[in-house]
């Protein structure tokens, strides 16, 4: 019978690959199907694997777990196949994998973010700041933390302290900095960094 020998998420992070040491019947199956088909999802959490989660082969010994929405699954889960369903495909074989379970590994080159943060390079005094980061890539699907830091407020340490506690209490990609917050004819120096579900950052 085959074995599950290894699952692994993909560089984009954005699927599992789920590796068996031999070709399989397929589970009799083909196409995009619901993943509770072939794994034993019971004593998952709920969202394990995402909304709309599927599975399909991409090869008679490679089962692809492409996460729907929102998926809570990380490197360090174990996944279990359900019984008697996965079998040889040879055809004489009659045995089923049974009992099998593998921990997810993290993938070999996982993405990490990439940047893009849209700001203007000078507003007016009765202008409010907007920093916007919500086109940065590399989410793998899932929430990023955001931290955003100031750094060069011209000698008015009062306003780049109130600056830096907005900024401190921000928690998504987008921040507006009130204008009563900005010091008059002053340069500002902001710096984001962004993280990923995978602790992987940018």
């Amino acid at each position: 019978a085959p074995e599950k020998t290894e699952s692994q998420f993909t560089d984009l992070l954005n699927a599992i690959l789920v590796t068996f040491d031999s070709n399989t019947d397929k589970a009799e199956l083909s196409g995009s199907f619901d993943c509770h088909e072939v794994l034993n999802l019971t004593s998952a959490p709920s969202g394990f694997l995402g909304t709309g989660a599927s599975c399909s082969w991409q090869a008679h010994h490679v089962l692809k777990i492409t996460f729907g929405s929102s998926p809570t699954v990380v490197p360090g889960d174990t996944l279990y196949l359900r019984e008697t369903k996965v079998q040889s495909a040879h055809d004489l074989a009659s045995l089923f994998a049974s009992n099998q379970s593998s921990v997810v590994l993290a993938p070999n080159k996982p993405t990490v973010p990439s940047i893009v943060l849209s700001a203007p390079d000078q507003i007016g005094l009765c202008d409010d700041l907007t920093l916007d980061a919500s086109a940065t890539l590399g989410s793998g699907g899932r929430a990023m933390t955001y931290t955003y830091t100031v750094s060069d407020g011209g000698g008015n340490s009062s306003a780049l302290a109130n600056i830096s506690l907005a900024l401190a209490e921000a928690t998504s990609h987008t921040v507006t900095l009130p204008e009563a917050l900005m010091p008059r004819g002053e340069k500002m120096e902001f710096t984001l960094t962004v993280t990923n579900f995978l602790g992987e950052s940018a």
